[in-house]
């Protein structure tokens, strides 16, 4: 169904979203336009519950731990998929802005359904500068911003704490001014409906005691590394901004995330892959070191709760309620990989948990997280569906199923290496001599401050180059040339007049997907295409 034959004259509902290209941000762009069984969905017609969704009759999350299944996604394909309980809006009705950097942990191929879908919207520009975002706020309009733009591995942070202050803090600090100014200018009506969520993590609390109760909404803040100090400083940020200039602003925090499509600095990939691969599995000291996990998306289904039913200047934490110690989670996996993928197992070792071996700790290291979630449940109704035991036999069975997905990673930059002063040939402790040589080869990359190679071109909506990373360290290799390019005379790149002052396109282009799409002076939208009814109406 074409946007232009749309008939309903209600203003569709706008998303931006910081960080939509990574792990969490491009779980949450494909459940605000694929649900219920909307053109987006990535794996087939589509359940507003799970992306694991093939789009047949079968569902690999049918009855377990409170999932939908067969039933329930059959009457989401039909439309009547349900919202918490609190009714499912028309999906034609949501058009969502993606702004990311394309930074080294990026991954097309995760928005590779939504190129074509016209409710969606691409930038590249580096979250931080605030020029970009305000000339990004006036061509979006949107109604809601949910910030998840962040350097987020611990590991990194020890290695390259610059990029997580650019990118945490003064990427904060500049949406926040940028939508401070596009709030000002809005009408009291619109004012009073927008919201921004920023979404932290439970690290920002430091570490915790095994008998201590988990951390609560506004429990002190101690953060133990360069990362969670960075998402502390954006919180009070975000929090300032609610208080000194009435911007309605919330705040999540939620514990570690797991499921499709992450990058494979993290464990669980990490874990899985390196297994794959016949490569050991470093643990860190003893591994007993103790994590809240939480499936993707479960995350973004709280997300979406919170952004359209939370209250301006609250703060809501978001937990899977699954502790486990990291040698516990990596056993698991490994028994998973036993029983799912037995022929991959590296010659000479009986099980993959023989691929475990323990490494010096990392400095700073927190043995324990946790949050207390009651909030969330009390206020909105969440909790978390996906049991972690179900949630990683899925993980597992997807990356068993989508090496082209993270095969482009590998043959980039990143090859599976653990970072955070580990890259020093002898801290690693029991390591196989193939493992060794593999580390002598990469050995200094790390030492490099900007691992994605050139920088981004910034501030220009982007056509997706979908067939995946190319060889080499070239970040912006996988991405055509930005399209939509202004023109002289205020025109697009497609000749045609953009419609709109230069101020306000010359910047950034009136470009969704490839079409010219000029504002319209009812809508006050300029880049979602809209049809003569909606204009009307909204004048």
């Amino acid at each position: 169904m074409s946007m232009t034959s749309k008939t309903t004259a209600s203003k569709p509902m706008t998303y931006l979203v910081t960080g939509g290209a990574g792990f969490i941000g491009s779980a949450a762009v494909r459940r605000l336009l694929s649900w219920p069984g909307g053109p987006g969905s990535p794996d087939g017609p589509g359940c507003p519950n799970c992306s694991d969704c093939s789009g047949d009759n079968s569902c690999p999350q049918d009855g377990r731990a409170g999932n939908v299944g067969n039933a329930a996604c059959l009457a989401a394909r039909k439309g009547h998929g349900s919202y918490d309980g609190h009714g499912s809006p028309n999906v034609q009705d949501v058009r969502v802005a993606v702004v990311d950097a394309l930074r080294y942990c990026a991954n097309p191929l995760s928005l590779q359904a939504l190129e074509a879908d016209p409710r969606f919207a691409f930038y590249q520009a580096d979250v931080a500068d605030e020029a970009t975002l305000r000339a990004i706020f006036r061509e979006v309009q949107p109604d809601r911003v949910l910030h998840l733009a962040a350097e987020s591995h611990v590991d990194r942070s020890i290695d390259g704490p610059r990029a997580f202050l650019h990118a945490n803090v003064e990427g904060t600090f500049a949406l926040l001014e940028a939508a401070r100014a596009y709030w000002d200018n809005l009408a009291s009506e619109r004012q009073a409906s927008f919201r921004l969520l920023h979404v932290s993590t439970d690290e920002v609390y430091g570490d915790l005691a095994k008998d201590a109760a988990p951390a609560a909404e506004g429990s002190p803040y101690c953060p133990s590394s360069p990362y969670s100090a960075t998402k502390a400083a954006s919180d009070h940020l975000v929090r300032a901004w609610t208080r000194s200039f009435g911007l309605p602003c919330m705040v999540s925090s939620c514990t570690n995330n797991y499921g499709p499509r992450q990058f494979p600095e993290k464990l669980i990939p990490l874990c899985i892959l390196r297994a794959l691969e016949g490569k050991t599995l470093p643990l860190y000291g003893d591994g007993l070191q103790e994590r809240d996990w939480i499936h993707v998306d479960d995350h973004v289904r709280a997300l979406q709760l919170v952004l359209d039913k939370g209250r301006p200047g609250e703060s809501y934490h978001i937990a899977g309620q699954a502790p486990a110690a990291n040698i516990e989670l990596v056993r698991r996996l490994c028994r998973l990989l036993d029983e799912l993928a037995p022929d991959r197992r590296p010659q000479g070792i009986a099980h993959f948990e023989d691929l475990i071996v323990h490494v010096e700790d990392r400095p700073g290291h927190d043995a324990r997280y946790a949050l207390d979630a009651s909030k969330l449940l009390r206020e909105l109704g969440w909790k978390p569906r996906i049991a972690l035991e179900q949630g990683l036999e899925a993980t597992v069975r997807w990356y068993l199923a989508n090496e082209a997905w993270w095969r482009p990673v590998l043959d980039g930059s990143y090859r599976l290496e653990r970072l955070g002063r580990l890259n020093r040939l002898d801290r690693i402790g029991r390591i196989d001599r193939l493992d060794r040589n593999e580390r002598q080869d990469s050995h200094g990359r790390h030492e490099r401050q900007d691992l994605a190679g050139p920088p981004a071109r910034h501030g220009q909506p982007t056509q997706l180059q979908l067939q995946g990373r190319p060889g080499g360290h070239d970040e912006a290799s996988r991405f055509s040339e930005p399209i939509g390019t202004a023109g002289p005379n205020g025109t697009s790149g497609t000749g045609k007049p953009s419609g709109a002052s230069k101020a306000s396109r010359a910047s950034v282009p009136s470009a969704f997907n490839g079409a010219d799409c000029p504002a319209s002076p009812s809508s006050g939208n300029g880049i979602f295409p809209t049809d003569d009814t909606s204009s009307r109406s909204s004048s």
